[in-house]
């Protein structure tokens, strides 16, 4: 299809009566209504109009002289007179002047001419000429008079003539009831008015009417509202109780009338009083009668339909009342019984939009006062529950209406949750979707102890917190010297704000005591961990563990320290009785530049004069170069911050990096090791960075010279040797050359003439041999008298493996400086 063609079809698509008119759309946006198919075949379009100018509709210009007068006849023989009057003009031009003031006379819907004898009568100055009378004939003739004649100045002059139908009546009464029967099946519908008129007198004049009902049975023809309303007025002038038809409709009946009254208040307001029958059939047959013939001064007004005494209307007839309404369009409509609280049942309260699972229900205030939502609320859920059960709902509440402990029990807990919706939350004056149901947050008493249950699962974290704003202070009395464990649950993870609201109600209420248990992690709240006190970055702090463990009370610090914000930069002294280094860990986390702990005098914890790095049970401790220089006789407190943060040492193996330390060790360094030795530390190790560590406690056993290899076939035969050159030995290595040196003298006999070669061994690994100093050098020198051939390992390079250097040699053709590969298989 075109797109000139296509914009001249409509595609509006129908919405449903519940749809909501103004409610913003829930997160995610309502679906749209699919539009219709665009057929060619089916969809025909409009004609374009080639210009954009309004069209004015035609109107019947009437420019004749011709004027018309209708009054009913005073002569007898005629019932209807035409009185028309003909200025002055050509004769021929006359019959044309008065077709269409004639034939608009003839034709009007009060014209009553059926079946009536017309006198057609000429005046004015004009000649009337007899071609007048074969329009006069076709004009008023299709108009089914019985007689038609014309006066034009020469008597009467008859030029219609027909023959009405007749109508047979029969009159009897029955139990009380005056029975007419008409039988009309040789007239029309169109017919009946007319004939009837005449007969009616003739009917009700023979018969008992009067204080009785007359039902009137048509046979043979149908009638309309015209017949409807003759009978109404003619049965009426005679005094009977009651006009009904065969068919049940009642055109008047004074006690039905009596029931309902109407009755103007203002300009912009209708009351309708109703007095309920026992049988509703008869209370709808009221509303019918009075209702039923006055919605047009319902049109557009505010309705209130009162009914008398303390009982209301049941389904029929309040079904009935908004089936009468909504064909007299009031704008607005309510139900009030007796002097109670009026219901407004239109515009409706509610609006309702769905998409998948979620449900979107809209409140229209429309002037109602808080009972009367609560009454629309429950009269109209019933009508939506299949649209809500399963749903995410979401209740649009306008500004205006408070929601309370009350709206929530009368809108959700009684009415709504019993629907089954999946959860139940409030965009209160446009906010948020605060949860409702199941209900978030609620506490109840298990003895000394309150345990609460929040949902995080039920709506998004701003929602969820002003859910708990509008409960705690409910269930603030409740809280006051208690103990009270809240246990959090639902997919969402509780989030700070979330949680300080919580905190901040629960220890305003008075409660001595609280826990969270987050997803199966607790935290103790309350009593808080930290008491702080300061400003202007010098803050004092008291630690209290109060009962938590390692991973509570690392919870407890993180959260208060956030809450109290220290700052960058602050010194802090600190006090407690456990839980010190914890607490220091998170200061300096927080950029603390100084921790001392409280004493006479303080004792600095942060910058630590040493560094503490724990991994299970190994511990280094880290001195700085200038703390290591400048400690001094300090160096006892600093030892007993240490021992106080590690406790019992036993199982512990303790490294000291203390940079420059010299060998032996003497000064702070010796007084450290000394007292980590004396408080138990299983093994103490120096590390000075100049070398490998020293274990000084216990000294270890090391094996001085180890055979790595020998091969006692070869020519000369040969020997490997590993030499433990004293690294990481307390007190120097003066003492180890010695054992070495009696080692290998120990050994004489069984290096002769061999081929000895040399690696360094350090810690079970063979590193290559130094023999230009130290211990290398006394050994090859030692080693030389005995030996056929004394060769050193050498590190590998790009270029080079690893391998053998002749050192010393009396072996033809082996000789100084030669290389020689490992001869060991796994270095091939």
């Amino acid at each position: 299809m075109s797109a000139s063609r296509r914009r001249n079809v409509s595609r509006t698509t129908p919405v449903r009566s519940r749809e909501p008119e103004e409610l913003e759309p829930l997160e995610e946006e309502m679906d749209t209504l699919e539009p219709l198919d665009e057929d060619e075949d089916e969809l025909v379009p409009l004609e374009e109009v080639e210009d954009d100018e309004e069209l004015v509709p035609l109107e019947e210009v009437d420019d004749s002289p011709v004027s018309i007068t209708r009054t009913a006849a005073t002569e007898a023989g005629f019932d209807v007179c035409l009185d028309v009057d003909v200025p002055e003009m050509e004769k021929a031009d006359v019959p044309d002047a008065v077709r269409g003031p004639l034939g608009r006379a003839a034709g009007a819907a009060d014209a009553g001419l059926r079946w009536q004898r017309v006198a057609v009568r000429f005046t004015g100055a004009a000649m009337i000429p007899s071609a007048i009378k074969e329009l006069v004939a076709e004009v008023v003739g299709a108009a089914s008079p019985a007689l038609v004649v014309v006066r034009r100045g020469y008597g009467d002059e008859k030029v219609h003539e027909a023959t009405p139908p007749e109508l047979g009546c029969s009159v009897e009464e029955v139990e009380g009831v005056v029975r007419v029967s008409v039988d009309g099946s040789s007239a029309s519908a169109d017919d009946v008015p007319a004939l009837l008129a005449d007969r009616l007198a003739e009917v009700l004049g023979g018969a008992a009417v009067s204080g009785q009902p007359v039902e009137f049975a048509f046979h043979g023809v149908e009638i309309g509202a015209e017949t409807h309303a003759l009978l109404e007025e003619r049965v009426a002038e005679a005094g009977a109780k009651a006009c009904r038809l065969g068919d049940g409709t009642v055109l008047f009946d004074a006690e039905l009338a009596s029931r309902v009254g109407v009755e103007a208040e203002g300009d912009d307001a209708v009351r309708v009083d109703v007095r309920l029958s026992g049988d509703p059939a008869e209370t709808c047959a009221a509303l019918d009668l009075v209702l039923g013939r006055r919605l047009d001064e319902l049109r557009g007004k505010r309705v209130t339909v009162r009914f008398e005494g303390g009982s209301g209307p049941g389904d029929a007839e309040r079904k009935r009342l908004v089936e009468l309404l909504g064909k007299a369009g009031p704008s607005a409509f309510a139900v009030q019984i007796g002097d109670g609280e009026p219901d407004v049942m239109l515009p409706r309260l509610l609006r309702v939009a769905t998409k998948a699972d979620q449900a979107l229900v809209g409140i229209k205030l429309a002037g109602r006062t808080r009972g009367a939502v609560f009454l629309a609320w429950k009269r109209e859920l019933g009508g939506v529950r299949g649209e809500l059960g399963g749903k995410r709902v979401t209740i649009d509440v306008p500004e205006g209406f408070t929601v309370d402990a009350e709206a929530e029990r009368v809108l959700i807990s009684e009415t709504l949750a019993t629907l089954e919706p999946r959860t139940v939350a409030m965009r209160i004056a446009g906010e948020g979707n605060e949860p409702f149901w199941p209900v978030p947050l609620q506490f109840e008493s298990e003895g000394e102890v309150v345990v609460g249950r929040l949902e995080t699962g039920a709506s998004k974290p701003v929602d969820l917190v002003r859910a708990i704003e509008r409960r705690l202070p409910a269930a603030a009395g409740s809280l006051a010297g208690k103990a009270v464990r809240l246990e959090v649950v639902g997919e969402a993870a509780m989030s700070r704000t979330m949680q300080r609201t919580l905190v901040e109600g629960i220890e305003g209420a008075g409660a001595i005591a609280l826990e969270i248990v987050d997803h199966g992690v607790a935290d103790r709240i309350l009593p808080r961990a930290l008491r702080i006190a300061g400003s202007d970055g010098a803050w004092t702090i008291e630690c209290a563990r109060g009962g938590r463990d390692d991973e509570q009370f690392s919870l407890a610090l993180q959260r208060e320290l956030d809450a109290a914000d220290l700052g960058d930069g602050a010194h802090v002294t600190v006090s407690g009785d456990s839980g010190l280094d914890t607490l220091v860990e998170a200061l300096v986390g927080r950029g603390a530049a100084v921790v001392e702990q409280a004493g006479d005098p303080p004792v600095r914890l942060h910058p630590a004069f040493f560094e503490l790095t724990r991994d299970g049970d190994s511990v280094v401790l880290q001195v700085s170069a200038e703390d290591a220089a400048s400690v001094g006789d300090a160096i006892g407190g600093e030892v007993d911050v240490v021992l106080g943060r590690l406790g019992a040492l036993e199982s512990t193996d303790l490294t000291i990096i203390w940079p420059g330390a010299e060998e032996p060790l003497e000064g702070p360094a010796a007084v450290a090791c000394s007292r980590f030795i004396a408080a138990g530390a299983r093994t103490v190790t120096i590390d000075s960075g100049r070398g490998q560590p020293v274990q000084h406690h216990p000294i270890p056993a090391r094996e001085l010279v180890e055979v790595l290899g020998r091969k006692d076939d070869a020519s000369p035969p040969m020997i490997l040797l590993g030499v433990d050159q004293g690294h990481g030995l307390p007190g120097g290595t003066a003492l180890h050359q010695e054992h070495v040196l009696q080692d290998l003298a120990a050994r004489q006999g069984d290096l002769m003439g061999r081929r000895i070669l040399l690696v360094e061994r350090d810690q079970g690994q063979d590193r290559a041999f130094d023999a230009t100093g130290g211990l290398g050098s006394v050994v090859v020198k030692l080693l030389q008298p005995w030996a056929g051939a004394v060769l050193v390992g050498r590190s590998g390079t790009r270029r080079t493996p690893p391998h053998f250097e002749v050192l010393i040699t009396s072996i033809a053709g082996l000789p100084t400086g030669a290389r020689v590969k490992d001869p060991r298989p796994s270095a091939r």
